[in-house]
Order: structure tokens, then C-alpha cells, then sequence
């Protein structure tokens, strides 16, 4: 069984349903009630959201795919479903800024205590981790992708111009991310998708095939 799986942090934006018609599963950030309105009519059931520190996460699926919200009590900004009764997808916005390491450090110790001990598990969101920051027990689909450097910045100021292009700081980083088991998981396929710079974030897309089924 392979899925199609996107997240992308859409910063409010409109217009972006239209770039994630291949896809199973889709995790935004900063998503509002028009963000919901716009990929709903596009052909995703809305499966589960919760607040972050800047709009909500959300989860969703292509209708007629089997899903439900999982567990409760998850950290600030983190939201997680059930798909097809065999594999958990945890989307996630965790807290900005490099001073808040040690946040991003207890959310994602969080997560892995509730979801360790479960098979067939995807973290994907903006998890506004740095370079020295990771998922413990879960392996960077960027990574085991050999690091394409064509899609290595889920985020640029220097070539996104319409939205940087009156800040007066411009960085590139990596803060979009999948994580997996690769024991569980099949990379099949790796893309950063600019998405016309409709947001400040680009589109991360991966093809996921599960193994030992």
C-alpha cells in the first residue's frame, strides 16, 4: 500500500488546494476556517485540527479514504489521525525561534512517548527545528532522500521575493519535515514544490510505501 503525502505551512494563504490534487494525505500549518473551506471543496475530508501558536494544524484525507482523530492530550500545535485502521500521521507546528530548542525538544519527546510503541508512524509538519535539532527514534525522509540539494530549503527569502521582499532579514532553512521508521516505510519519492510562492513555506511532497504488508 503507497500514499501521497504533502505538508505544507500555508501562512493563511488562498489558492493552494490546486498544487495537492495527487495527494492521499495533507498536513497544513497556519491553516484557518478558509483554509479548510478551500481544500474541502477540492475533494479532502477535514479529519482533525488543533491550535498552534499561529493559526491551527490540520489533517486531512481524499474522500473516501478511512480516518479518525487519535488520542488526545497532544503538545501545542499537534494534531494526530488513524489512517485506514493501519498507519498514525502526527502533523505538527511547533514553537518558532531558536531560543525555544529546548520546547521543540519536549514536544517531540512528547509525541514519541505516546506514539513509540506503535507501527507504521509519519511526523510531518513545520517543526521549526534547526540543523542540530531532530525527531529521536524516527529517521529524516531528507536524509534517507541523499539529501537533493534541488530540494533541500522548504523555506528561501532569497528566491521566494514576493513574500520576503520587504523583510529586512532573508534566510534559508529547513523546517518542514517528514519523519518515519525506515524498517516501516518505503521512500518512493522526495519533492520540495514551490507551490508559485503562494506562501512563505514551500510544499513538502513525499510518496510513501509501507513494508511487511
Amino acid at each position: 500500500m503507497s500514499y501521497n503525502l504533502a505538508t505544507w505551512n500555508v501562512s493563511q494563504s488562498k489558492g493552494f488546494a490546486q498544487f495537492l490534487h495527487q495527494q492521499d494525505v495533507v498536513v497544513l500549518q497556519e491553516a484557518n476556517p478558509a483554509s479548510r473551506k478551500e481544500i474541502t471543496q477540492a475533494g479532502f475530508k477535514f479529519i482533525v485540527g488543533q491550535r498552534s501558536h499561529c493559526g491551527e494544524t490540520h489533517i486531512y484525507v481524499r474522500q473516501g479514504m478511512m480516518a479518525h482523530p487519535f488520542g488526545d492530550e497532544w503538545p501545542h500545535g499537534t494534531a494526530c489521525a488513524l489512517i485506514d485502521d493501519r498507519w498514525l500521521i502526527c502533523g505538527v507546528h511547533w514553537p518558532p525561534f531558536k531560543e525555544s530548542k529546548s520546547l521543540r525538544s519536549k514536544c517531540a519527546n512528547w509525541v514519541m512517548a505516546k506514539l513509540r510503541n506503535h507501527e507504521y508512524v509519519v511526523v510531518a509538519g513545520d517543526t521549526n527545528m534547526r540543523n542540530d535539532e531532530n525527531v529521536s527514534e524516527l529517521d529524516d525522509t531528507f536524509l534517507t532522500a541523499g539529501q537533493p540539494a534541488d530540494h533541500r530549503f522548504t523555506m528561501d527569502g532569497y528566491e521566494n521575493k514576493g513574500w520576503w521582499v520587504d523583510r529586512p532579514f532573508k534566510w534559508k532553512c529547513r523546517y518542514d519535515r517528514v519523519y518515519l521508521r525506515n524498517n516501516e516505510w518505503l521512500l518512493k519519492d522526495f519533492r520540495v514544490d514551490k507551490g508559485n510562492f503562494i506562501s512563505d513555506h514551500y510544499c513538502l511532497k513525499v510518496q510513501l510505501q509501507m513494508k511487511q504488508v
